[in-house]
């Protein structure tokens, strides 16, 4: 698990692709941290349905305590999945970014990206009120700990500015792409989602 994110991570997403295309069903629910990991990396990958797939055996897997990638418990790993991939519409999507909130303490990467989904999941809802104080939290807090989740917030408190008309776009996109540099993902598949 720890393994695979680090070299995904480290760019050898081929490597790490293949490794996780050898695992069947049986292994990634026999280690749930695993079947997360493999959810995160084909969601990234652009692999919904093996992306899916790995939610449903991780889901289906008994809880054990905190997971190697910093989550609180494999409840909260899996709402946050399950959040970011919202198979069932911005609804759930929504319910499920709370979720993993409640779950994760606070100053987490963990918490910091499910506070950003909530966000996404509020606009998406065509909840502005709702979205913008989350968001522009996750824009603060993500700077230390957590700069692709901050560029990804700046991004939508940008579209909301622009659906808003409230003229702060242009400081919210400045400050996404800069992060973006930071990471050195600008040019990322990562990226897309801020872009």
């Amino acid at each position: 698990d720890l393994r695979a994110r680090q070299a995904f991570a480290a760019g050898r997403r081929t490597t790490v692709l293949d490794w996780l295309r050898r695992l069947d069903d049986a292994a990634l629910a026999a280690y749930p941290p695993l079947a997360v990991t493999a959810g995160w990396i084909w969601a990234f990958t652009g692999h919904p349905v093996w992306a899916q797939n790995a939610l449903r055996l991780a889901r289906a897997a008994d809880p054990a305590g905190p997971l190697p990638d910093g989550s609180s418990s494999l409840e909260s790993a899996t709402a946050l999945l399950a959040a970011f991939l919202a198979p069932l519409g911005v609804e759930r999507m929504a319910d499920d970014a709370r979720r993993a909130v409640d779950l994760e303490p606070a100053g987490t990467p963990q918490r910091t990206v499910a506070l950003a989904l909530l966000g996404a999941a509020h606009a998406l809802g065509g909840r502005p009120e709702l979205a913008l104080p989350e968001l522009a939290e996750v824009a603060e807090l993500g700077r230390v700990h957590a700069k692709r989740t901050a560029a990804f917030a700046h991004a939508e408190l940008a579209v909301l500015a622009l659906s808003g008309d409230e003229g702060r776009a242009d400081d919210d996109i400045t400050a996404s792409l800069a992060l973006l540099q930071e990471t050195g993902l600008e040019g990322d598949f990562e990226a897309m989602l801020a872009y």
